[in-house]
């Protein structure tokens, strides 16, 4: 195990992008915590069961360089006291149809075999809030299975064709305004 007992990156260093580092505000065992200038904390993992999940399960990390040692880090928008052990905690289990195994392969391969133009599809659901485009594709899903066939692009558009919209156009515009209202 690595002894964490001066910060892997002094305060000021610089990352690719601009972020600096202000000051390291945490460290167990073998997790670091900086304070950047970008309102953000990074966490860096100094252990390569941590690096490997990350970087098996596709969640999104960093990889810093510095001494001739690459480490990985994630970015994180808070933190506070006792973060860390239920921060590894969600990085390193699996929850949901993820814990069931073989589930990554199957995802893969039912994502690499349908063909969905997703220009066309941003298209036709045009002005569609996103539950209401979240109800078309469930339905199409359940055609599909209904049919044992793939989720297609023909399927997407037939649900997206007859669906009735929740919001009427003039409801949308008002909130656009409210929310243009809102930031300015």
């Amino acid at each position: 195990m690595i002894k964490l007992d001066k910060p892997s990156f002094p305060p000021g260093w610089i990352f690719p992008g601009g972020a600096k580092i202000l000051k390291r505000i945490d460290k167990q065992q073998f997790v670091e915590v900086f304070a950047l200038d970008t309102d953000e904390y990074l966490y860096l993992f100094h252990e390569n069961e941590i690096v490997k999940k990350l970087k098996h399960r596709e969640i999104s990390h960093e990889i810093f360089t510095t001494g001739g040692m690459q480490i990985v880090g994630k970015r994180y928008p808070d933190h506070k006291d006792g973060d860390i052990p239920e921060r590894l905690k969600n990085l390193i289990q699996r929850r949901g149809l993820d814990a069931i195994a073989g589930m990554t392969t199957l995802k893969n391969t039912l994502i690499r075999d349908v063909d969905i133009d997703y220009e066309q599809l941003a298209k036709i659901t045009d002005g569609l809030i996103s539950s209401d485009v979240k109800l078309i594709v469930n339905n199409a899903a359940l055609k599909a299975l209904q049919g044992n066939v793939l989720i297609s692009m023909k399927l997407l558009a037939e649900e997206a064709d007859c669906f009735k919209p929740s919001l009427s156009q003039d409801d949308l515009n008002r909130y656009l305004e409210f929310q243009n209202y809102q930031r300015n």
